[in-house]
């Protein structure tokens, strides 16, 4: 059993520091935590005792992160408290935030606060986003985070984001994102068709590979182990392409190289990803 008594907590998963970054900024900003999830998937049973939690995390395929829908049926007493939650998606939320929102009812709570997040796309065809949309991103980010905050500060309640049919629409067809994604889809067809099905699309290494670790220390759920100085990819993976995106050899591919462009969040470290799994991050302390 593990209690939770300090500031309000932010959880979090990440795997390529996005919705790191954002748990920290929330909780910078109201006296509160970030903490990442990973540091308690041993435990059986969590209690919160602040009256006021909040979530962030990466929406993968339209979904939250499952890792993260694991995380809260550990939670056990949130009954009343006031929830608020950032999903970070790379080119849309769909019903993401919705879905967690009824994941979230299941576990005994409600949803007061539900973002959806647009930050870099670090998936299959992540390569189509430029640097200038990454910076864009960021930006926008910075211009709605005050009034985002002062709603949560406020205990005000607001219906989950979620990205209307229309929406999706424009975004794939009017603004070419479909069109782009095409030579890398259909690369991945070809492969799951031809070359053994979706095992084609596992983790390699190339001849870059110098043996450093970094992908073995950076796994969030210890899925990589290193056999005569190479990694090896376990059955535990949750998708987070933090060993891709963390190589600093560029040295691991998925599949045929699907253009997974190699990202994290420009003010997230190395040491940051590491040392957060094994302790709580006291953010108002951090500059």
């Amino acid at each position: 059993m593990d209690y939770e008594k300090r500031k309000i907590p932010v959880y979090y998963f990440t795997g390529t520091g996005n919705s790191m970054f954002i748990a920290r900024d929330v909780a910078r900003e109201i006296n509160g935590e970030a903490v990442n999830i990973v540091r308690f998937m041993k435990e059986d049973k969590i209690i919160v005792e602040s009256d006021s939690l909040g979530f962030c995390f990466p929406i993968y395929d339209f979904k939250p992160a499952q890792i993260m829908l694991d995380f809260i049926k550990k939670i056990k007493n949130l009954e009343n408290k006031y929830i608020f939650a950032f999903g970070t998606y790379g080119i849309a939320s769909s019903k993401a935030i919705e879905l967690f929102s009824d994941k979230i009812e299941e576990a005994g709570g409600k949803l007061s606060i539900g973002i959806a997040v647009h930050m870099p796309h670090n998936g299959i065809a992540s390569g189509i986003f430029s640097d200038k949309q990454h910076r864009d991103m960021f930006e926008k980010w910075e211009n709605i985070k005050k009034s985002i905050v002062e709603e949560i500060k406020s205990s005000k309640f607001r219906k989950p984001d979620k990205t209307k049919t229309g929406e999706l629409i424009k975004i794939y067809i009017f603004h070419g994102t479909l069109f782009k994604m095409i030579p890398t889809l259909s690369k991945l067809i070809f492969y799951v068709t031809f070359h053994g099905g979706w095992k084609a699309l596992a983790f390699k290494t190339n001849e870059e590979c110098n043996s450093c670790g970094i992908c073995e220390r950076i796994c969030p759920v210890s899925n990589i182990e290193l056999s005569d100085g190479k990694p090896v990819w376990g059955e535990k993976c949750v998708s987070c392409f933090a060993c891709i995106q963390w190589c600093p050899q560029n040295a691991i591919t998925l599949g045929p190289d699907l253009k997974i462009k190699k990202y994290h969040h420009p003010k997230i470290k190395l040491s940051d990803m590491i040392e957060s799994e094994k302790r709580n991050e006291i953010t108002e302390n951090r500059k």
